[in-house]
């Protein structure tokens, strides 16, 4: 899905994060005669530093993220690099993803859900929203100045994003599909997603009570955060 984007001038790192299955030698032999493909091969060192390799790596002006279960639409590129070159100010570009496969809540895409926005500062992240990595194009200095925390198992794009708007990051939401978010059958993506709900979100509001006294009504803040936590507790 990377390679077959409308627009052509781009290169695809992919970062083998220590699979033993093979996969390293399936994708060069798959890609050998393919110049825009680069495989990369490092030990097990979780998703952000899988994430940083192909960072440090990738020689274009932006940089689009993809998830090992998600897909492109032939337009993602096209969609997302347009208001990052419209706006020298802007460094990340977020973009819809519509749900695919088995999720059982019923919701068509993100954005659709309910009580959702695309958070495009500070205060947003303090709320508790967040952003499918897989739906994103960040311009390429920002995020190899700012990285993933390799030291967090979970929740390292929801800190990066932190780290950003507390920078005074500036981002831009695009209303239009552009990724497909896939829950699969099978031993990987679709089981992975379900056991790691409940820390994902731990993580995620531990984040939003480091950052309490940057939002914009604190008391308030910490208020709803409790309840947030209530609530976790409650379904898990």
């Amino acid at each position: 899905s990377a390679l077959v984007q409308t627009r052509d001038d781009l290169e695809v790192v992919v970062v083998d994060d220590g699979s033993t299955d093979g996969t390293v030698e399936a994708l060069r032999a798959r890609y050998a005669a393919e110049p825009r493909v680069r495989v990369l091969a490092q030990a097990n060192g979780g998703t952000a530093s899988a994430r940083n390799a192909g960072i440090d790596a990738a020689a274009g002006a932006y940089v689009a993220l993809l998830d090992s279960d998600d897909l492109f639409l032939p337009d993602h590129l096209d969609a997302l690099v347009a208001p990052l070159e419209a706006d020298a100010s802007v460094d990340l570009a977020i973009g819809n993803a519509v749900y695919e496969g088995r999720w059982g809540h019923g919701r068509t895409s993100v954005f659709h859900r309910s009580r959702y926005r695309p958070p495009v500062d500070l205060a947003d992240m303090c709320e508790g929203l967040w952003v499918l990595p897989s739906a994103t194009v960040w311009r390429a200095s920002r995020l190899k100045a700012l990285r993933f925390d390799p030291s967090l198992r979970w929740a390292e794009d929801t800190e990066i994003l932190f780290r950003f708007y507390a920078a005074g990051g500036k981002a831009v939401a695009v209303d239009r599909v552009v990724t497909r978010y896939r829950h699969h059958d099978g031993s990987g993506g679709a089981e992975n997603k379900q056991s790691r709900a409940d820390l994902i979100q731990r993580a995620r509001l531990a984040l939003q009570a480091q950052y309490a006294d940057r939002a914009p009504d604190p008391r308030g803040h910490r208020l709803r955060l409790h309840r947030r936590w209530i609530r976790q507790h409650r379904k898990t």
